[in-house]
């Protein structure tokens, strides 16, 4: 996992001629999470971005997936390594934050389904934007990160674990 800066906040990959391919983002991307094989076996990673989404991409074509779109920046997105699920966390500009009660600052990390690309659940929290999450790699847990100064550290409940995906309508 890791992040590799390209021209105009692009994501780069080298390709067998030695050059880079881009896959360009309207701002520069503010994380980036392999899923969890091994590098050899990842067939995607996630992005987040201030633009207000995260995008799924194949770690091969750098072809954009699935886009996880939201109303505030995205500073931090995780794969879940158990379910069909991403989650995002970010939330108001830290700029705007002192202005802003907290729950007007959406702070709070958002459950989206990877497939369908619909937000199903929000657990709330912080009081600052949230600028990292990941999931333990047993995926019975997850943490995030704020500018509030907290690391927090959530398990999730038998009613998360064993809830089945329904499909969407216009699927």
């Amino acid at each position: 996992m890791g992040r590799e800066g390209g021209r105009n906040g692009g994501l780069s990959k080298r390709n067998r001629s030695h050059r880079f391919v881009h896959v360009h983002y309207m701002f520069r991307p503010s994380d980036v999470q392999s899923s969890f094989p091994p590098p050899s076996l990842q067939v995607c990673f996630i992005t987040a971005s201030n633009d207000h989404r995260a995008c799924l991409v194949d770690a091969k074509t750098l072809e954009i997936l699935r886009v996880y779109q939201t109303d505030r920046p995205v500073n931090g997105a995780v794969i879940s390594p158990i379910k069909d699920h991403v989650l995002l966390g970010g939330g108001q500009d830290a700029q705007s934050v002192t202005t802003t009660r907290g729950q007007m600052g959406k702070f709070e990390t958002r459950f989206f389904h990877s497939i369908y690309e619909e937000e199903f659940g929000r657990v709330k929290g912080h009081f600052g934007p949230i600028t990292a999450v990941d999931i333990s790699p047993d995926g019975l847990a997850f943490v995030s990160g704020s500018f509030d100064g907290y690391v927090r550290l959530h398990f999730f409940d038998d009613d998360y674990l064993f809830m089945k995906d329904e499909v969407p309508e216009e699927y």
